[in-house]
């Protein structure tokens, strides 16, 4: 199962994605089908205080705003525009290396239901969700661990001030 894929309910963000369970792309036999998506959506429905929720991934260096099987308004897509622009901002400043902020207005394909962030906008309400992309190589190496962690630090105190 991939678990960037495990995430919500039918009717909101999951269900429209692979169901080849032998596929890498293999959403699961249901939303939080299993127990690490379980595990972050019990500890997010106990709590009343998330300001920022993030999802980090290798390779790009993009900030991007949420997947959302339906479009969402203008005044929620300003807010997070906003926010993830000058989160990227923050990231590129440490150290020189730019990140771009992509929104993510339209109806998304199948293939992208059950995203996390998609789930924490949707269903948990969490606005200020995004997937960042670090950059560099799915392995990344060991040189460029500290100066990434940097980067992110940057991102993260941003958007939780913001």
């Amino acid at each position: 199962v991939d678990l960037n894929r495990n995430w919500g309910s039918k009717t909101v963000n999951w269900g429209a994605g692979d169901k080849n369970f032998k596929s890498v792309n293999f959403q699961g036999f249901g939303g939080f089908s299993e127990p690490e998506t379980r595990a972050v959506r019990h500890y997010g429905m106990r709590r009343n205080d998330i300001n920022l929720y993030l999802d980090i991934h290798c390779c790009l260096r993009n900030v991007l705003a949420p997947f959302s099987l339906n479009p969402y308004g203008s005044s929620i897509a300003h807010r997070l525009g906003r926010t993830g622009r000058a989160i990227a901002a923050a990231l590129g400043n440490v150290h020189g290396r730019k990140h771009i902020y992509n929104f993510r207005p339209k109806k998304r394909k199948e293939f992208v239901s059950g995203i996390s962030t998609g789930w924490a906008l949707n269903e948990m309400g969490w606005e200020k969700s995004y997937t960042i992309e670090l950059g560099g190589r799915f392995i990344m190496p060991a040189t460029k661990i500290v100066m990434t962690g940097e980067e992110l630090l940057a991102g993260l105190h941003l958007g939780l001030v913001e």
